[in-house]
């Protein structure tokens, strides 16, 4: 360590030694170059004149002439001698103030001097100049320099000769007022540059020289207010940009000067509220938002130019009230819509022109209150929809407007109660199912309009518990069980004239069967017992209609006693059924006999 210590003193004390060796070394010789540049300095002599004079003035004024010796004698004419020598010193002096002074300054202003550009003359000088090419000699700027740089009022070439520019620089930039050319000589841009951009107001032009911008520009690019043309001369949009882009309030023009957008854009694309034209008209006003009309009132066209909708959009959908047309022309619907479908009140037309439909929607489908109609412009039904089918209360007609039904509908069939006609006549009122009777309800004769059933149906037909009446009449023919349209079970068949009772018990597929007991037409009693499919058939009575008295009675085959009352009682009598023996071979004979009568 202590030799590091050794080896680093030492270093820094022969460093030390060395620096002061150079300085004493140097010092003399720098000594007399300053003495040599004093005295050869022209701005040293002149000052040092000026200097000398100065003093020279000073004394002829503070020191009085006090005699003659003062004077040189001229003639009659005395001259101080001290304004003599004032002024031969001046002459001397003279010159040297204007080298130093108003040379350059003559110069500059009054004389031009002609130097290669970029050349080592350049540099530093001060005054008008005519800067020229070091190949071909032609002039490149005329103008003005200060310390070598380009800066005021000049003009620049190209190495071809043709005019550049012409206006105000700033070191060798476009700076202030201006005129920028294209190569065949026309004016490309006049107005404000700043460093070598257009700034402020100005004017560009197409290089055919119509006017193709009038405005304002910030670093080479439109912004602020001004008008763009087309190259044919027609104003293409007028009013705000920003970075050269379309950017706030302005009107857009197509290449014949006719209108095409008014309103606000961002970026150059429509943004926020405008309108669109077609032909000078109005077809589309409102919200715009990325160049899509978003909201408001619009027309719209299809690919192939055919008008499509007129109304309300919102968010590029059709929203709102509007009209929408078929291809050919037709109006298809008009009235409310939401999200491009029918919704809220509106019509729908038929190809014809005609009213098809007139009420709610909702999703493109008729929903709620509404009346649809046919082409002939009759109504075909009045009331209430669901997903596009009659559902709850509604009024049906055919093409000839005549009432068919009235009542309830689910998805679009009759379902609930209601009413069917038929030619506007009732038929039928009471349930229904899906469009078929079922549940409790009345029928009637097309023709004579009377009641003809009271009670039950089951698949259309009359089913349970019910009345049938005439049709001719209205009168009561029957009142009991039904099944699929016939008498079925207990039930009282009537004479629709006299009222009177024609039969009153079991039936089966329209025909007595079972226990039951007919009348005749005067309501007297004819027969007490059993029938089958409408015969008489096992155990019965049959009576004259006329005095009531039995005039058959006992076992009966389609119709026709078969078994007495009589034999029937002797072949169980009580002596004989003691004995088991003849009970069976009586009864094996009588079954036999019985058997060949069958």
């Amino acid at each position: 360590m202590l030799g590091d210590f050794l080896t680093n003193t030492f270093g820094k004390l022969i460093n030390t030694t060395r620096r002061k060796l150079k300085t004493a070394v140097k010092q003399p010789f720098l000594i007399v170059s300053r003495k040599l540049k004093k005295v050869t300095n022209t701005d040293g002599i002149v000052n040092q004149v000026v200097k000398d004079v100065k003093e020279e003035v000073q004394d002829l004024v503070n020191d009085k002439p006090s005699s003659l010796q003062d004077y040189f004698a001229f003639g009659k004419y005395y001259v101080l001698k001290k304004l003599v020598y004032a002024v031969l010193v001046f002459i001397v002096v003279a010159p040297l103030l204007y080298i130093r002074f108003l040379h350059p300054v003559v110069v500059s202003k009054y004389l031009t001097k002609t130097m290669v550009i970029n050349s080592t003359e350049q540099y530093g000088y001060n005054g008008r100049v005519h800067l020229v090419s070091a190949e071909t000699g032609k002039i490149l700027f005329k103008g003005s320099l200060e310390e070598g740089r380009i800066v005021g009022d000049g003009i620049l070439y190209d190495y071809d000769g043709n005019l550049l520019y012409k206006g105000e620089f700033l070191m060798e930039m476009y700076n202030g007022l201006g005129e920028l050319y294209y190569p065949n000589g026309k004016i490309q841009y006049q107005g404000n540059f700043e460093l070598n951009q257009y700034a402020g107001k100005g004017i560009l032009y197409y290089d055919t020289g119509r006017m193709c911008y009038d405005g304002n520009f910030i670093g080479g690019a439109y912004e602020g207010l001004g008008t763009l043309y087309y190259p044919n001369g027609t104003v293409q949009y007028k009013g705000d940009f920003l970075q050269g882009k379309y950017n706030g309030t302005g009107v857009l023009y197509d290449v014949r000067g006719t209108i095409l957008y008014e309103g606000e854009f961002v970026n150059g694309l429509y943004e926020g509220n405008g309108a669109i034209y077609e032909d000078g008209v109005v077809v589309a006003e409102g919200t715009f938002s990325k160049g899509n009309f978003v909201g408001g009132v619009t027309t719209l066209f299809d690919e192939e130019g055919n008008l499509i909708y007129e109304g309300n959009i919102v968010d590029n959908q059709m929203d709102g009230v509007g009209v929408k047309y078929r291809k050919t022309g037709e109006v298809l619907y008009e009235g409310q819509f939401a999200a491009d479908e029918y919704e809220g009140e509106g019509i729908l037309y038929h190809k014809n022109g005609n009213v098809k439909y007139e009420g709610q929607f909702v999703a493109g489908k008729y929903e709620g209150e509404g009346v649809l109609y046919y082409k002939n412009k009759k109504i075909k039904y009045k009331g209430a929809f669901v997903a596009g089918k009659y559902e709850g209360e509604g009024k049906l007609y055919n093409s000839d407007g005549v009432l068919e039904y009235e009542g309830n509908f689910m998805e679009g069939k009759y379902n609930g109660t209601g009413k069917m006609y038929i030619d506007g006549t009732l038929y039928y009122e009471g349930d229904l199912v899906k469009g078929i009777k079922e549940g409790v309800g009345k029928e009637y004769d097309i023709l004579t309009e009377y009641l003809v059933y009271d009670g039950s149906f089951l698949a259309d037909q009359y089913s349970g518990t019910g009345k049938q009446f005439s049709s001719e009449t209205g009168e009561l023919m029957y009142d009991g069980n039904f099944y699929n349209g016939q008498y079925y079970g207990e039930g009282t068949l009537y004479d629709p004239e006299t009222k009177a009772i024609l039969y009153k018990g079991s039936f089966r597929s329209g025909l007595y069967d079972g226990a039951g007991v007919l009348y005749s037409e005067m309501g007297a009693k004819i027969y007490e017992g059993n029938f089958l499919l409408g015969a008489y058939n096992g155990q019965g009575v049959s009576f004259d209609p006329a005095t009531g008295k039995v005039l058959e009675e006992g076992e009966f085959r389609n119709g026709v006693l078969i078994t007495p009352k009589e034999e029937e009682a002797e072949e169980l009598k009580p002596e004989e059924i003691d004995e088991p023996e003849k009970e069976e071979v009586t009864d094996s004979s009588e079954n036999t006999d019985s058997s060949e009568k069958e």
